[in-house]
């Protein structure tokens, strides 16, 4: 199994699932399109769909695009009439409620943000296993979900509390928003515990802020939270990981 990050962050969000026999799933519609299928060598008859979190643009400004292309689009009730384009197009799922996306099982679970309906998402494959995705939410996200045996993890880690409180130049509204709808480097740890050591190969961070993230210093505490023999790295466009659930 092969992640690539298309991109992560403020300016657009995008991951690619890429199990070389033939099924491809987009994660975010939130880049443009031929970014993706410029990753996966526009095998675009491969691509079995894309599942969004939410309906804010770096999530989902680019969901017409891959529509118009005739690729099967899914988020919440809650979160599809507020994504531009959509027109009643987008396949509405349920919390807790799996679905099959080509050879990927999903189940969506909620988050904590400042839409009506946002979710994170479980995704099995059987060369994977269960892959976490958790993007723009608050730190109660720790203690509300559980998560069985993930293997990787593709965690927001967006701001650190040591950085944006000394962050002069932040617009106080900003500060605020961030530390009540974006998972903090502290949130990520505690979420990071609660995964199973047994299985839990790998940490991908995602969605770092530019402005209230110290890389080093996220990479650093999450590895020791996460326990020995877990390899964690920031997203960074262009990223290639290979997701699997053997040990490495």
């Amino acid at each position: 199994m092969k992640l690539i990050v298309i991109g992560t962050g403020s300016t657009g969000n995008g991951y690619v699932l890429d199990d070389g026999r033939g099924s491809i799933l987009f994660i975010e519609a939130g880049l443009p399109a031929r970014r993706y299928f410029d990753a996966i060598g526009y095998n675009t008859g491969a691509v079995d769909g894309v599942i969004i979190s939410h309906s804010h643009g770096d999530h989902s400004s680019h969901t017409r695009e891959l529509l118009d292309r005739y690729i099967r689009c899914y988020t919440t009730a809650g979160e599809a009439p507020l994504i531009r384009g959509e027109e009643g197009r987008i396949r509405r799922i349920e919390y807790n409620k799996p679905f099959q996306v080509g050879a990927y099982r999903v189940v969506a679970f909620p988050t904590i943000h400042d839409t009506p309906e946002p979710c994170g998402y479980v995704i099995n494959h059987p060369d994977s296993g269960n892959i976490l995705f958790v993007t723009d939410t608050s730190d109660d996200i720790a203690g509300a979900v559980r998560f069985p045996r993930i293997t990787t993890a593709m965690i927001e880690c967006n701001w650190d509390a040591d950085t944006i409180w000394s962050n002069d130049s932040l617009p106080e509204v900003y500060r605020q928003r961030a530390v009540e709808s974006h998972l903090s480097l502290d949130g990520a740890k505690e979420l990071i515990r609660t995964l199973g050591r047994e299985t839990l190969r790998q940490v991908v961070l995602i969605h770092s802020s530019a402005n209230n993230a110290n890389a080093p210093k996220f990479v650093r505490e999450i590895g020791e939270a996460a326990g020995g023999g877990v390899e964690v790295m920031i997203a960074k466009p262009g990223m290639i990981v290979g997701a699997s659930k053997m040990p490495f």
